[in-house]
């Protein structure tokens, strides 16, 4: 224990945030897809079109964060894998690419 953190949670918030460095830079290459506000340890807010967040919510659980904006939550645990976060950023794009323009 150092500075009244323990070690493993301060290991758990440091994975954590490597782990959505990770899914931020991919997310933000996304054409059509905003951060909405700065990545604090595990969740990512982001505004996308309606379309794409519900048909994604077919494949992924996360939750709508304010329904008015279409602005989503999506967050991670000590578990998730880079490959996991690929994953759902390929399902993402492919759905924002299915779309009609």
């Amino acid at each position: 224990e150092r500075l009244g953190v323990p070690f493993y949670d301060k290991w758990l918030i440091n994975e954590l945030k490597s782990k959505f460095n990770v899914s931020t830079e991919e997310v933000e290459k996304v054409k059509g897809v905003k951060i909405m506000y700065p990545v604090q340890v595990n969740s990512v807010f982001v505004q996308l079109p309606r379309e794409v967040w519900k048909h994604l919510q077919e494949f992924y659980f996360f939750y709508d964060w304010d329904e008015d904006k279409d602005v989503v939550r999506w967050m991670c645990s000590f578990d998730t894998t880079e490959e996991d976060i690929m994953n759902f950023v390929a399902a993402l794009v492919e759905i924002i690419e299915e779309r009609p323009r």
